[in-house]
Parts: structure tokens; sequence; C-alpha cells
């Protein structure tokens, strides 16, 4: 089983992303984004099976639903 992670940053082309995901994708792996990772998966055309974060960069209403979502605290620095 592979595991994709998406995050927030410096990124290349949607396309890039979406063409090393379908040529390396198996059945059984998982697609975790961490915040601002799930609008890049959401470019690519790509379902996180999980999103993870404080979620501080996403409304709620930009979150499909169906997605298992772990929200922690803003004040994440403790």
């Amino acid at each position: 089983m592979r595991v994709f992670v998406f995050l927030n940053g410096r990124q290349s082309s949607a396309q890039f992303y979406r063409k090393h995901y379908e040529s390396c994708r198996e059945k059984g792996d998982a697609v975790i984004c961490a915040n601002g990772g799930y609008r890049l998966a959401q470019q690519c055309g790509i379902e996180p099976d999980l999103l993870i974060g404080d979620l501080d960069s996403l409304h709620d209403e930009q979150i499909e639903k169906g997605i298992e979502v772990r929200r922690y605290p803003r004040n994440k620095d403790l």
C-alpha cells in the first residue's frame, strides 16, 4: 500500500501531480491531504481519503462531503 500526501507550498502543475498519481497508484493506496494541500488534490481531480490539519486556510463549504476530516486546534505550537 502506498500513501500519497498532498501538502501546501511551492508546487508544480496539477497536471504533473495527476500524471504521477495515475502512473503509480494501485488498488488500496491512500490519499491524505494536509491543510491547503486539499486544494491541490482538487485541482488534480483527486479525492482524498483523509483531510488533516487545523484547516485554517479552508472553509467548511469547500470540503466535499464524505471525506474523513481530522481537525486539530490552531494553537498547535505547544
